[in-house]
């Protein structure tokens, strides 16, 4: 490959070091004038120092000459790539391929390793076929038939030929490899039946995992017993499945149902197949089913579902293993229900036990208040601190309670109260996931913003769960060196999981686990550009220019650059919204309130889209117009961004701002000026920044942060250097603003934001009788629980609010 002073060549270019490079590139061109690697590294050269044009006319030439060397076609490829030439990238793998058939399979495996990270399944598919016909590899041969259904599967070819074309050619790829040489092994099967079920041709599927002479895992059983109900070859599934429950003990709840609704079809008796049944989870529930099914007597349903209810009240998933059954509930059960609660507290606490049945009972049936279980189990000196896996199932039903009453009437003075109640439960439960996620959710509606890092860190959320949960970090975590650092540390992450995807991808392939293949490429695809992302990349270039830091500027700057087309495009949403809520909707008003979506978190992805190309505007060093401000305008012309009137209005004052450095005349430079000059005098600030609803909403220290980076960002680009092709109206215009940004910084630092938000938190508890949110749940907590909490609020107010403005 490379020599050690082509190595060194490279660290080069790599470290910037262009002159030392360039004259190195052309002494070796010298010496070994046919090596084509050298001349694409003086073109890259040429590329690093502005030269575009010459290094694409440059490359293009090299292309046409169709090289033979890996390492050129390799830096060719990469080239083309970064300057959007996506054809021309891969015509140097294509030529090379169909030239020198001798290297034909080496090229293309260089190909696909060399592209595999990009997850582009068309591309794939195209490498495969150049792999299929080079070297007649029953491997390869499955690699490009899965392709085809990777195709299907990605949903983005929607021309029904084409689609037909892939689900035929796919399979008949397959079908030539078989009538050889039968299928060896699962991974093969899955492959092939793939294509079966997009014909939904389950009786082909049956027949030929009857005939396998392998044993099916796991996976292929359960598509066999699918494909036998979806037939309705009752007989063999009975059979089947018969064999798994009751020989090899298997004990799947959706085996025994098709179990049973097979033994149905076949006319076997109610008797026969309940005598098979034991006393286990599953079966107590197949019980019920079968009752369900046979349509038997009422009073064997009954009985049935009494049986399951008294062997696991006691066990948390009692109450969703029922609650599917919730229409033959009967109110002789609920009746059972109320007594059980009603027994239980006539007695001394029991452990867990008692309060898990408890706890099931009021999903069940609420007969008292769950603050009242609270006091009886944990207020008389009950509690003890539990582990990390063993979260108290009181806090359960509890924080169900708490959420029904938020929904009822989310004020800030009941989202105080819960905030005060969530972290008086975490003393003795402070591992408790759910208690933690709602406590940030609660802290993000307030102007408490430096409460919210230090509750996601202790969440010790791992790698694929920022990409789920990092929103958390929403947009009022204050700019601060450790904010940083989590952003920095997030980012990381994505960097990372890029490499691991295509290790993981390529190691699918080869060693041939199909069955996974389709979950890993889906993966990597949604990191690819994803909201979560973009919104992590807004948050670290928005803290380094709030605090003026430029340690990781530069990098961030390249990285917009090279992104700048996924950044325009469509993101991928994986964010999670969902797993906060399980196993609190429990009746149809709490399914309301997660409708609603009752103190949710706040989400702005058009601002962060619009943020980036300002922040691609600004760090490019270019002085000619921005493509980038017509998308900018397209976007804030097209729709109203988002709810928040001043994000809206200073959108518009960057529109005006960043057009003001371009070539305009001076009437319309100072016209854009004015617009931005009378947005900056404080009474309209002041009207602006304070939200409508309260003082106290998380809005206030989201425009406090937005407004000092628009301070911060006309600081910065009056300070550049370099613009030469700026006119004397730009320069005199952009001045102005600055002048007026400064007197902006006095006024706001007067302003008494801190005080009036701690007057009216005083006010609104005074109006709300103090701590009523614990008398509705019954809790009995004294009030200093309240009065911590509301110091602590207080205090986290004044730090956050002091420490955005401390910015400028």
């Amino acid at each position: 490959m490379f020599s050690p002073s082509d190595e060194k060549i490279i660290e080069y270019i790599d470290a910037g070091q262009y002159t030392i490079a360039q004259s190195s590139l052309q002494d070796k061109i010298k010496k070994h004038p046919n090596k084509t690697i050298y001349r694409a590294l003086l073109n890259k050269v040429l590329y690093k120092t502005g030269s575009t044009e010459k290094a694409i006319e440059n490359n293009l030439s090299l292309l046409k000459s169709t090289p033979n060397e890996v390492t050129t076609i390799i830096e060719l490829h990469d080239f083309f790539k970064s300057v959007g030439m996506e054809k021309e990238a891969d015509l140097g793998f294509e030529n090379a391929i169909q030239k020198y058939p001798v290297l034909s399979q080496h090229v293309s495996y260089i190909w696909f390793e060399n592209t595999i990270q990009d997850l582009n399944v068309k591309q794939l598919n195209k490498i495969f076929s150049f792999l299929n016909k080079g070297k007649k590899d029953r491997k390869y041969t499955f690699w490009y038939s899965f392709s085809f259904y990777l195709l299907i599967h990605q949903g983005e070819e929607k021309e029904e030929s084409k689609l037909k074309l892939y689900k035929s050619f796919g399979k008949k790829l397959i079908e030539g490899l078989v009538e050889k040489e039968p299928f060896v092994n699962c991974q093969e099967l899955y492959v092939y039946t793939r294509f079966l079920l997009l014909e939904e041709d389950y009786t082909t599927i049956v027949s030929i995992l009857s005939d396998v002479k392998f044993p099916l895992d796991l996976e292929m059983q359960l598509l066999y017993m699918d494909s036998m109900e979806k037939a309705s070859n009752w007989s063999q599934l009975y059979t089947y499945t018969s064999k798994l429950l009751l020989d090899e003990k298997l004990d799947d709840f959706d085996t025994w149902k098709k179990w049973i609704k097979s033994g149905y079809e076949t006319e076997v008796s109610y008797q026969d197949l309940k005598s098979k049944l034991g006393n286990g989870r599953n079966e107590l529930l197949i019980k019920i089913e079968l009752d369900v099914l046979f349509k038997t007597e009422e009073s064997q349903l009954q009985e049935d579902i009494k049986n399951y209810f008294t062997k696991f009240n006691s066990k948390m998933c009692c109450f969703s293993d029922l609650s599917r059954y919730k229409d033959h509930l009967s109110e002789e059960f609920y009746d059972k229900v109320k007594s059980s609660t009603d027994d239980l507290l006539q007695h001394q606490p029991n452990g867990d036990k008692d309060v898990i049945t408890l706890v099931n009972n009021q999903k069940f049936a609420p007969q008292v208040k769950n603050g009242q279980i609270y006091q009886h189990y944990r207020g008389t000196g009950n509690s003890s601190n539990r582990s990390e896996f063993d979260n108290d199932p009181l806090n359960d039903a509890l924080l169900i309670s708490l959420v029904d009453k938020l929904s009822q009437n989310p004020s800030h003075s009941r989202i105080i109260q819960a905030i005060a109640i969530i972290n008086h439960l975490l003393l003795n439960d402070k591992y408790n996931y759910r208690l933690k996620v709602w406590l940030i959710k609660l802290y993000s509606q307030l102007n408490t913003n430096d409460t919210i890092l230090p509750i996601y860190k202790s969440l010790k959320i791992k790698m694929i769960q920022h990409e789920t949960l990092g929103y958390y970090l929403s947009n009022v975590v204050p700019a601060t060196k450790s904010s940083l650092d989590e952003y920095i540390e997030i980012f990381r992450f994505y960097l990372t999981a890029k490499h691991e995807v295509k290790d993981t991808v390529l190691g699918g392939f080869e060693s041939q686990i199909y069955s996974k293949l389709t979950s890993f490429i889906q993966f990597g695809q949604r990191l690819q550009n994803s909201v979560s992302l973009n919104f992590i990349l807004q948050r670290i270039i928005q803290t380094l220019l709030i605090t003026s830091d430029n340690g990781y500027m530069s990098y961030f700057a390249h990285y917009l650059q090279e992104h700048v087309k996924q950044i325009l495009g469509s993101w991928r949403d994986n964010r999670d919204y969902d797993s906060e809520w399980n196993g609190i909707v429990i009746n149809d008003d709490l399914q309301v309130a997660k409708t609603k979506k009752i103190v949710s978190i706040p989400v702005e992805d058009q601002s962060t889209k619009l943020k980036l190309i300002i922040y691609a505007i600004i760090l490019n060093d270019s002085d000619e117009p921005n493509d980038l401000l017509k998308q900018f305008n397209k976007i804030i012309s097209s729709t109203t961004l988002t709810s928040n009137p001043f994000t809206n209005t200073l959108f518009k004052m960057y529109y005006n701002l960043l057009k003001i450095q371009t070539n305009i005349n001076s009437d319309e430079s100072k016209s854009l000026s004015n617009f931005i000059l009378k947005n900056l005098k404080i009474d309209k600030v002041k009207s602006q920044i304070i939200p409508k609803t309260s003082i106290l909403s998380y809005q206030l220290n989201e425009n406090l942060i937005n407004l000092v980076e628009f301070i911060k960002i006309v600081s910065f680009i009056s300070s550049r250097r370099g613009n030469k092709k700026k006119t004397r109206e730009s320069i005199n215009s952009t001045n102005s603003i600055l002048q007026a940004t400064t007197k902006l910084v006095t006024d706001l630092k007067s302003l008494d934001l801190v005080q009036q938000q701690v007057k009216l938190i005083n006010d609104e508890l005074e109006r709300a009788s103090g701590f009523d949110l614990n008398d509705e749940l019954g809790m009995g907590l004294d009030t200093q629980v309240l009065k911590n909490t509301v110091t602590e609020i207080k205090e986290s107010i004044t730090a956050s609010t002091k420490s955005i403005l401390n910015n400028i």
